[in-house]
């Protein structure tokens, strides 16, 4: 079999197996992803515009500089995840649980927060609450 010379390769891709590296999803806009348990997973940097991540378990997920604008995360687990530098402008926050949350530098422009549980939250401004 011969070798594209117009395909892109990473540094290093020659010695990692293509069977166990994990795809890298990073535009997952107007996803439904109701309910999931994403705890811990890493969606730094991914576009979530107007997704459905209503009830979903996000607890210590990584959000860096995510785009969650429109976003529905009602009653989200967000226990410990780190949304510093997101936008979560016009999301739905609403009964979200936010303790442990780190929030820093985040635009939250017209985002839901009725009910929202804040408990040694850090908030875009620095502060905790």
């Amino acid at each position: 079999m011969g070798t594209d010379k117009n395909v892109a390769r990473a540094t290093g891709d020659d010695e990692q197996d293509p069977s166990g590296v994990e795809p890298v999803v990073r535009n997952l806009s107007k996803a439904d992803l109701y309910q999931l348990d994403l705890s811990g997973a890493d969606l730094s940097g991914a576009n979530l515009t107007v997704a459905r991540l209503d009830g979903c378990d996000l607890s210590g997920a990584l959000l860096v500089n995510a785009d969650l604008s429109g976003a529905v995360l009602s009653g989200a687990n967000l226990t410990g995840a780190d949304l510093s530098g997101a936008n979560l402008s016009w999301a739905d926050l609403g009964t979200a649980n936010l303790t442990d949350a780190n929030l820093s530098d985040a635009d939250m422009q017209m985002t839901i927060l009725i009910g929202t549980r804040f408990n040694n939250t850090t908030m875009p401004d620095g502060s905790t609450r």
